[in-house]
């Protein structure tokens, strides 16, 4: 683990040094000819996932779910997911021009949380945090994403006074890769992650797919547009698929995008503490992009 931390580490100290790709004239700022570089820049290369269940971002739903664990509410239950986290770009290499590739070192921090709504208490279920040092690259209709990151996954006290369970408190650290695809308002994607480092009964790897249809990307960005995602999963634990659907409605409101959307998930949760046990549910809630 610390062989591949110490040059991960290394890889990013190069990146903000600008070491020259061979091959390539260097300017006197440190960077190739014809490019340019800077601190926290305002731009993302890579436009966060519409569907993945583990995206960082801002978003609240409220949903119907079932599990199937023995130490749980029973049955179908209103709850509440909650997702707080951002994305701050923190270095940026870009060309002079759209074709040629850009690239963006970033730091992420978010939590996932899940409450319990029928009880005047709102009992939280779990939490789970993430934080990751993604890079973000792009040339014309590709972009990719690679990230660096840990997950740590804790039940709620209220969850383990109402049901007596042991705290179970897993993390892991891995690197997670997604290469995508524009082809218009049409995004295509697939990657994965590798843990390098993860308690008992967790996925040592997971496969990942996804589709999104944005009418945000339209030619003529328009005040309002339709959109829709799925994403798909199969864990090397579970050993099944996860699907995570998103579909509603987007307006543009002073500079932020608002997504009011429909949620729906079915196969293993991607709730940590349950280790992929079976979830379905549906909802409605509100995303905020910057």
């Amino acid at each position: 683990m610390r062989r591949h931390t110490a040059a991960f580490v290394a890889l990013v100290a190069a990146f903000l040094a600008g070491v020259p790709v061979a091959g390539q004239s260097q300017g006197s700022g440190g960077t190739s000819e014809g490019t340019s570089s800077r601190w926290f820049p305002a731009e993302r290369l890579f436009s966060p996932l519409l569907a993945a269940p583990r995206e960082v971002g801002f978003r609240g739903s409220f949903i119907l779910a079932d599990r199937d664990v023995v130490s749980d509410f029973p049955g179908r239950n209103i709850e509440a997911e909650v997702v707080l986290g951002h994305t701050f770009p923190v270095y940026v290499i870009s060309p002079g021009d759209d074709d040629s590739p850009a690239i963006t070192l970033n730091f992420e921090v978010a939590t996932f949380s899940r409450f319990f709504m029928e009880r005047s208490t709102k009992d939280l279920i779990g939490t789970d945090f993430r934080v990751g040092i993604p890079i973000e690259f792009r040339q014309g209709e590709w972009s990719a994403r690679v990230n660096f990151r840990h997950i740590s996954d804790h039940f709620g006290d209220d969850f383990v006074a109402t049901f007596g369970t042991r705290p179970i408190t897993s993390s892991k650290e891995g690197i997670e890769a997604i290469l995508a695809k524009d082809y218009g308002q049409v995004r295509v994607y697939s990657g994965g992650d590798y843990n390098l480092h993860i308690n008992s009964a967790m996925a040592r790897a997971v496969a990942r797919a996804g589709v999104e249809w944005d009418g945000s990307r339209a030619s003529h960005r328009p005040s309002t547009w339709l959109f829709g995602a799925g994403d798909f999963k199969y864990s090397s634990f579970s050993e099944r698929i996860s699907g995570t659907f998103s579909a509603g409605l987007g307006v543009r409101l002073n500079d932020r995008d608002v997504l009011f959307e429909a949620r729906a998930h079915f196969g293993p949760t991607a709730l940590g503490q349950f280790r992929e046990e079976d979830e379905t549910f549906f909802g409605l809630g509100l995303r905020i992009n910057p």
